[in-house]
């Protein structure tokens, strides 16, 4: 659609035409990637965070992975899990009272952790359709105002030139020698 509107009603090209449709394209683009981005680096950072000091992913992957319905089996089967977790507090200078406190913290309030997670991708992921759908609008209206206003222009250029051509015709051929015209004197 958005090449199409590039051509004149005569089949002919129009530069114009194409640098407009152009940035009608990296408009849309734009509203898109915009989204995208800010979302994108808002989850790298907080996961980045969350895993050089919460938790480390690979310690996460393997905790979901030895899930059990039955919270005393998933805290048996949590066992090296929970002494690598314990490692990795010492490493961050966090041991005793405290780091009993963060872990029953993690361990009782992983749901609402997760809900929230999935709250938030919910949002983001909505919020990013609804700027899709409405730059997709937008584009599309866009693209059909300017293919009137395109058709209008040219019909009126179309028009202008068969005037011009049917008054060159009335007027008689143009002739760059003004004598060629006039009957010669013998």
């Amino acid at each position: 659609m958005v090449r199409a509107n590039c051509y004149r009603l005569d089949g002919s090209w129009s530069d114009n035409r194409y640098r407009r449709e152009r940035a009608a394209i990296l408009n849309y683009l734009t509203t898109i990637l915009v989204p995208i981005l800010l979302v994108g680096s808002t989850v790298f950072v907080g996961a980045t965070l969350i895993f050089t000091h919460v938790m480390p992913a690979g310690l996460i992957v393997r905790s979901v992975k030895d899930f059990n319905i039955d919270p005393a089996v998933w805290r048996e089967n949590l066992k090296d899990e929970r002494a690598e977790y314990t490692a990795f507090q010492k490493q961050r200078g966090i041991e005793g009272e405290r780091a009993q406190k963060i872990q029953s913290g993690l361990w009782h309030g992983w749901p609402v952790y997760a809900g929230v997670a999935l709250l938030l991708g919910t949002c983001a992921t909505l919020g990013f359709v609804r700027c899709a759908r409405a730059g997709v609008i937008e584009l599309a209206a866009g693209i059909r105002k300017r293919r009137a206003v395109y058709a209008r222009g040219d019909v009126f250029r179309m028009a202008r030139a068969a005037e011009e051509a049917m008054q060159s015709e009335i007027e008689g051929p143009a002739t760059d020698d003004p004598d060629k015209d006039e009957p010669q004197a013998v």
